[in-house]
């Protein structure tokens, strides 16, 4: 194979590595936890200092996708009213509000809004390994990271009601 050939598909490898499905899986509904940390690794390399926050889509199928979220400080907090979301913590650890008021909320979106805060509401400490729930059209906010908060988020579309 010439080099000009080899560079090419190199290149093409060290792109496509991190979503490479494992043999057999649809592509796009499988992530290995090889291919989660080189998507860390990668979001480590790209967020800039004054950015509190970058992601990357892991995997999807219709309205369900996974998105690796990268935190290092807080950023908006957020209503969805048409999706609830799901959270597993990889990394890192941070405090979490939901509920209460959405403080300075303006609309993002037809089903989304954003704000500079959440006045009220429940606090929870999370870190690695905790997994939860946010129902659709309630507030949350990460309103504090301890050096880096590492997520997979999940959203799920309407339809989805919390139990009683």
């Amino acid at each position: 194979m010439r080099g000009k050939h080899r560079f090419w598909l190199a290149a093409l490898a060290a792109i496509a590595t991190p979503a490479m499905a494992q043999e057999g899986a649809p592509p796009g509904l499988f992530m290995n936890q090889a291919g989660i940390e080189q998507t860390i690794a990668l979001l480590a390399s790209r967020i800039k200092p004054d950015q509190p926050i970058v992601a990357q889509p892991l995997i999807g199928l219709g309205s369900y996708r996974a998105t690796l979220e990268y935190r290092q400080a807080p950023s908006g907090a957020a209503i969805h009213e048409a999706e609830a979301e799901y959270f597993q913590v990889v990394d890192g650890s941070g405090t979490l509000i939901t509920g209460g008021t959405l403080q300075d909320a303006h609309r993002t979106g037809p089903t989304q809004l954003a704000a500079t805060g959440i006045i009220g509401g429940s606090t929870r400490q999370v870190t690695k390994g905790d997994m939860l729930i946010v129902p659709e059209g309630t507030p949350h906010w990460f309103s504090q990271i301890n050096g880096r908060l590492i997520l997979i988020a999940m959203k799920l579309p309407r339809g989805v009601k919390p139990a009683p």
